[in-house]
């Protein structure tokens, strides 16, 4: 596919990436502004991308706007840095299955207890 005569891009509500509880939604927000900004003028036709945001100063709208994914990087390895998230930190998510519901809560404990009294400085976050 083609998109040699596509010279409008409108992306509505940019923002509702910025409000997920999912840490890599911010990436996949610039990943997908950066792509479909590249779809637009593409032939000897000028393109133009609007995007409807009410933070057009937040670091990805600076970065998109200006192409430069060091930028959005750089602010993003800040931020993370700050509160200690990948990939300053690692992560891990563990799910117990069992026809008994007390022998999958027990193993969920004793993991917990394992990684409180390790060396290493473990968060353990409660079922989602």
């Amino acid at each position: 596919m083609t998109f040699q005569t596509l010279t409008l891009v409108v992306v509505l509500d940019a923002d509702n990436a910025l409000y997920s509880t999912d840490f890599r939604a911010s990436e996949r927000l610039f990943s997908q502004l950066m792509q479909v900004s590249g779809r637009s003028g593409r032939s000897s036709i000028a393109g133009e991308v609007l995007i409807q945001t009410s933070f057009p100063n937040h670091p990805i709208f600076q970065a998109v706007k200006t192409h430069n994914y060091e930028l959005f990087a750089n602010s993003i390895l800040v931020e993370r840095a700050s509160i200690d998230l990948p990939p300053f930190s690692f992560q891990a998510v563990l799910q117990a299955e069992s026809r008994t519901l007390s022998l999958a809560e027990r193993f969920m404990e004793d993991i917990a207890d394992w990684a409180i009294n390790s060396k290493e400085k473990v968060n353990i976050f409660g079922p989602c």
